[in-house]
């Protein structure tokens, strides 16, 4: 376990010379078997796993001890298996998310060279920062695989587009109700909605964003359902007769609830 960058292994390498106490718990000389087996935090999240796994509390007085924990929980193959994968995932939170260096970019020196390889504080941060956003990145799938499911070009060419006798709507030109609703919408919650729901909420913007692009994920899942009504009454319709004289505007809602869907989502 030499291997790993702790503070008494850095110093036998020369390469720190900074306070030996383990930063998680500041009680006891950071070493790799205090940090996984010892350190109060590290015992915290063995007890919040075991929990977790309906297994007995994991005590481990050695680093070896505790990779072997999962051959003596009395769990089948697959359990077992997947209790080992847990408790290594958990040491590479403690190490590298929680941890991860005792040095900072300053500390490196004015060459800016790093011979002992060591991840900064900032470079670590940086990975946490990013890995936050990755739940709020993940939650735009759902509106865009509402987007881009839809056919409604098709949809169209088979309803009614007629306005006037002489008038025809383009079938491809319905995406244009979504683009006025979002249009609309924007400013109108810029400027009424926003005031209206800071007297309830006290949040500057009306809804923080998080609460906003909610709004909008519900709305895309209401979309999808008036989408899957209207298309299942044109299909039964286009089903019972050799032309379907259902009116083009049932496409219009979807598609006005779809610009909400952007304007919340989206730009939130």
């Amino acid at each position: 376990m030499g291997r790993i960058a702790t503070t008494d292994a850095l110093i036998k390498r020369n390469c720190f010379n900074g306070d030996s106490l383990c930063p998680l718990c500041e009680d006891g000389e950071e070493s790799a078997t205090h940090l996984f087996c010892s350190c109060i935090v590290a015992s915290n999240i063995w007890c919040m796993i075991s929990r977790w796994c309906k297994i007995s509390p994991i005590f481990a007085f050695s680093i070896q001890d505790l990779l072997l924990i999962h051959e003596h929980a009395g769990l089948n193959k697959a359990a077992s298996e997947a209790l080992h994968g847990i408790i290594i995932v958990a040491c590479w939170c403690i190490w590298f998310l929680n941890k991860a260096c005792v040095v900072r970019d300053v500390d490196i020196g004015s060459s800016g060279s790093n011979p002992c390889g060591i991840t900064t504080v900032e470079n670590v941060e940086s990975l946490k920062s990013l890995i936050r956003i990755i739940p709020i990145w993940s939650s735009g799938i759902l509106l865009f695989v509402n987007v881009l499911q839809k056919f409604p070009t098709l949809e169209a060419e088979k309803m009614n587009r007629k306005i006037t006798s002489r008038f025809e709507i383009p079938a491809a030109s319905f995406s244009l109700f979504m683009l006025l609703t979002i249009t609309i919408s924007i400013p109108f919650y810029d400027h009424v909605m926003v005031p209206f729901l800071a007297k309830f909420t006290h949040e500057p913007r009306g809804l923080n964003l998080k609460t906003r692009m909610g709004v909008g994920i519900i709305l895309s899942i209401i979309t999808m359902v008036v989408s899957a009504i209207v298309e299942t009454i044109r299909r039964d319709l286009a089903n019972s007769s050799t032309t379907v004289v259902m009116s083009e505007m049932w496409l219009v809602p979807q598609f006005v609830l779809l610009g909400l869907t952007e304007a919340f989502n989206a730009i939130g």
